[in-house]
């Protein structure tokens, strides 16, 4: 997959020296936005330069993300949220960005994603993080009956193509 870079990005990319980042997005009731390096106010929001780490952010088979978030936890909060709030489905994403470009539309997005699972330990905590509900995808999403809206059903066993996919129509048993 390849990315157009702001032209301040690929300056600070071609530079001797580059202050990478990352700009993580926690979407628990109150949401938490963290900077791997100072606090930074990007894209009107305030992401707080505290304790946060990524790792193996990747592609996997079938177009599924993954990766890792650990984040400090001295102070307990983050294993509050966690207990209290879970992090599974929960949104997360996650920025690339250089402390040279910092402008709306420097950052380059990584990772979109949700919360896996975690384990809580008293100096961090560690939050896998997956593709969007990878594990709950399946097609259809919904059911074709007159109780989601469809006046007509297709006979047993009729079967159309659309978007290069063949459905063929059964009945719930």
């Amino acid at each position: 997959m390849s990315r157009t870079l702001t032209t301040p990005t690929t300056n600070a990319l071609a530079g001797q020296l580059t202050l990478p980042g990352y700009l993580v997005y926690i979407g628990w009731s109150t949401p938490v936005r963290l900077s791997s390096r100072a606090d930074l106010t990007w894209n009107s929001s305030l992401y707080i330069g505290f304790g946060v780490s990524v790792s193996g952010i990747e592609w996997r088979g079938s177009a599924e993300q993954g990766g890792t978030l650990k984040l400090d936890n001295s102070s307990g909060a983050y294993s509050v949220l966690a207990l209290d709030e879970g992090v599974a489905d929960v949104p997360v994403k996650v920025w690339a960005y250089d402390a040279a470009a910092t402008a709306t539309a420097d950052p380059v997005a990584v990772f979109d994603g949700v919360g896996d699972s975690c384990d809580i330990m008293p100096a961090a905590i560690t939050i896998k993080v997956t593709s969007k509900r990878s594990r709950s995808l399946f097609a259809p999403r919904s059911y074709i009956t007159q109780d989601n809206g469809f006046s007509i059903v297709p006979p047993d066993g009729k079967t159309i193509v659309w978007g290069g996919q063949r459905y063929t129509f059964q009945r719930q048993r």
